[in-house]
Formats: C-alpha cells, sequence, structure tokens
C-alpha cells in the first residue's frame, strides 16, 4: 500500500505541546483517501529538520507528503502558497540558533511556489464545513526552510 508521510514539529519556545505533533501521531497508522499514514516529528532546528525529512523521503518513498506546522496566533489551518530562501528567526530554534538573514540554500532561487492546487484543497475543506485560508507566507522560521 501506498503511504503518505505527515510531519510535525517537536515543541519549542513557549509551546509546550506542539500541536502539528499531536495530530502527526494521533493519525499515525491510519489508512486514510487510500494511502497508510507514515508520521514522524521534525527537530525545531532547521538543518536537522530538512536532513531529517530528506532521509525520510528517500527511504520511504512515499506516494504524498502533507507537512504541518504551528503558527501560533493564527485563527484557523492555512495552506502555505510560498517558501522564501531566507532564515530570520524571531526566537532561537530548539538548538539555541536564531539566523538572521541567512539562506535556506545558498545560492537558491528566490523563493518556491507550491505545486498544490491549494483552491480546490481549500473549497473542499470549507464544503466538509472546516475552516481555513490561503496563506502568502510559510514565515522565516523552520516551517518554511522545510518546506523550501
Amino acid at each position: 500500500m501506498n503511504t503518505l508521510l505527515l510531519t510535525g514539529f517537536e515543541p519549542f519556545h513557549t509551546h509546550p505541546v506542539n500541536p502539528s505533533a499531536e495530530a502527526a501521531l494521533a493519525l499515525d497508522g491510519q489508512v486514510l483517501g487510500g494511502l497508510r499514514v507514515v508520521s514522524a516529528l521534525l527537530p525545531v532546528e532547521p538543518h536537522a529538520a530538512c536532513a531529517r525529512l530528506t532521509e525520510l523521503l528517500d527511504t520511504g518513498r512515499p506516494a504524498a507528503v502533507l507537512l504541518t506546522g504551528l503558527a501560533s496566533g493564527r485563527p484557523q489551518v492555512t495552506l502555505e502558497r510560498v517558501a522564501v530562501n531566507v532564515m530570520d528567526f524571531r526566537i532561537p530554534d530548539n538548538a539555541g540558533q536564531q539566523h538572521r538573514d541567512a539562506p535556506v540554500q545558498a545560492g537558491g532561487p528566490d523563493a518556491y511556489l507550491s505545486t498544490l492546487p491549494l483552491r480546490a484543497v481549500l473549497a473542499a475543506w470549507h464544503g466538509a464545513g472546516i475552516p481555513g485560508q490561503l496563506s502568502d507566507t510559510a514565515g522565516t522560521f523552520v516551517c518554511n526552510a522545510v518546506m523550501y
């Protein structure tokens, strides 16, 4: 059976519980849409998180990937449209680093756009009574680095 890789992040900063981790772990092993969910937690440190994601993609060869994270203060779930090639942390990551104006990938493109049919996904959510919206920024913290 094909798999869906579902990631969340470990707790960080003032968030002793990360809902992205809780959701990912709750769905681990379930079959959704004909895919078996394989969940994994990513560290809240950009280089370690990207390395872990690469390892998961290389070894698991999932048919689909859903990366989730916590954007505190947002009133509902958002679909990210853009990841930018910059890390500019307002708080330190879990390794104690506070990257400022640093590239995610030296010499890489300025940004990547999601290739998902975001409007169709959003319409399906709304049709199922799930609130959500599009977001034009994944921020400049670890979620953005992983999406990039």
